[in-house]
């Protein structure tokens, strides 16, 4: 029952915006039940605690009609009052988070409605609006086309538009071609960060070559950001990481909070897949000072953190093995995650955490605690995770039918062939090790499993723990 998805929903929201929500729940504005609003505060009052236990119908039809017998089509109906009604809480939610979304809905209903008065008005709030840089998103450059595209039409028609600067044809196409520019550059970096074609096979490339070629202005600092973060991606050269960093450092400010995040996120995921080949660059202080601005602007824009920004600021401390700080980490920012990834996130960091401070026990505890379907990219972090755990506590037996479902898992995973040859060097040393261990001591096995470890053409992701596996069993 908790899967409804009216309980999907209402778990995603924090207890502020229950409480906002409720305001609308009790608005006349929406056709509703007559008993959507104590069914809402009933469900209030079990927030975030959303379990089949507490979820149970017939439970909840009692609190409800106490002297009727029990009907649940008729609470279903409820629910169904009630998703629509988040539903429309969520879009006013964005709204209210997008004010140039908001602008350009109203622009486009008022000149649908042929208002041109008010349309004239909004207008002339929203270029005031947009003259600001740290404005410049997406969504603005979208309105800065519409509103030229609009005004363009009526102008010659009503004489209320002759006050207003009127851009040419040329410029609307300009406008729009910004925005198609940005837009795909975007788009390029989300849906091809973690692959590695060559350049020239990019469908993205030949649009975005076609698209620069193109006489419009590509000056604006997001056109500029979208630029150097597409360049990094595609090249990995530490130039250009440089280049990003020292734009990114000098223009904060005047970046918009999303394009100040694409850049933050940009420039760390290049540390993590290329500075470990960069001496210099694994010198610079880089990846705390990356997490401490995506942290800030996180918590200063949207009031919460990403899953995987409280994961990886967490992680990276244990790298260092700072478990104070880690543990100060954990506390300080888990309340700042959303209810619907809170106890995952939060259960697997702790399972890494009391791992590093090698209490086994309830570092597995926590870790089958964590819901493994809502972990997305670290879905492969926790089976290797199992498997170290499996292998500290001397479950062995566990330990080798788990890794014949570790490779299977890998291998129909689709992984690009450099990180599959990695997890498979790992599996392969991992099963020599459990092989060793269940057997009486065999100096010679061993020695001969440290030279298959450093001679193997792809270098595990495990490799520092495996070795140190392999040092506490000499003798």
């Amino acid at each position: 029952m908790q899967n409804h998805k009216l309980f999907v929903l209402l778990n995603s929201l924090s207890p502020k915006e229950m409480r906002q929500l409720r305001k609308l729940v009790i608005s006349p504005y929406f056709k509703k039940h007559g008993k959507c609003i104590e069914f809402f505060d009933l469900l209030h009052s079990l927030h975030p605690d959303f379990t089949d236990e507490n979820l149970n119908l017939a439970v909840l039809y009692k609190i409800l009609y106490p002297n009727e017998p029990f009907n649940s089509q008729r609470l279903r109906d409820i629910m169904s009052y009630l998703v629509e009604i988040v539903e429309h809480f969520l879009a006013l939610s964005y709204l209210k988070q997008e004010p140039l979304e908001k602008s350009r809905i109203l622009i486009n209903k008022l000149y649908r409605n042929n208002m041109l008065d008010s349309l004239s008005y909004e207008i002339r709030i929203a270029e005031k609006y947009l003259k600001d840089k740290s404005k410049k998103n997406e969504n603005a450059l979208w309105l800065e086309y519409y509103i030229s595209f609009i005004t363009f039409q009526i102008k010659e028609k009503n004489e209320v538009f002759y006050g207003i600067e009127v851009n040419s044809a040329n410029q609307v196409l300009e406008n729009w071609l910004r925005w198609l520019y940005v837009s795909t550059l975007n788009m390029a970096s989300e849906l091809e960060e973690n692959r590695s074609l060559p350049k020239s096979s990019s469908v993205f490339t030949q649009i975005l070559t076609t698209i620069r070629n193109l006489q419009f202005q590509k000056t604006d600092l997001i056109v500029v950001a979208m630029e150097m973060i597409y360049k990094l991606q595609w090249s990995k050269k530490l130039e250009d990481y440089m280049e990003l960093k020292n734009f990114f450092l000098e223009k904060r400010n005047e970046l918009h909070y999303q394009v100040q995040y694409k850049c933050i996120q940009a420039l760390f995921h290049y540390l993590l897949v290329e500075g470990f080949k960069n001496e210099a660059l694994m010198k610079l202080d880089d990846y705390s000072l990356w997490k401490s601005i995506g942290l800030e602007i996180e918590l200063n824009f949207t009031g919460n953190i990403s899953s995987a920004s409280f994961y990886n600021g967490a992680v990276e401390l244990m790298k260092k093995r700072q478990i104070e700080q880690a543990e100060e980490f954990i506390h300080k920012y888990s309340g700042f995650l959303t209810n619907d990834v809170k106890k995952t996130i939060l259960n697997f960091t702790l399972a890494n955490l009391y791992f590093l401070k090698k209490d086994f026990n309830l570092s597995f505890d926590y870790l089958i605690k964590t819901d493994l379907a809502r972990l997305g990219v670290l879905k492969m972090t926790y089976k290797q995770l199992q498997l170290m755990l499996f292998y500290e506590r001397g479950e062995y037996s566990l330990i080798l039918s788990y890794l014949d479902s570790f490779r299977h898992y890998i291998k129909n995973k689709g992984l690009g062939e450099k990180l599959y040859n990695s997890l498979f060097s790992s599996y392969k040393v991992f099963i020599r090790l459990v092989s060793i261990r269940e057997k009486p001591y065999d100096k010679k096995s061993l020695e001969k499993l440290k030279t298959y470890l450093e001679t193997l053409e792809n270098r595990p992701n495990l490799s520092g723990w495996l070795k140190q596996k392999i040092k506490e069993m000499e003798r």
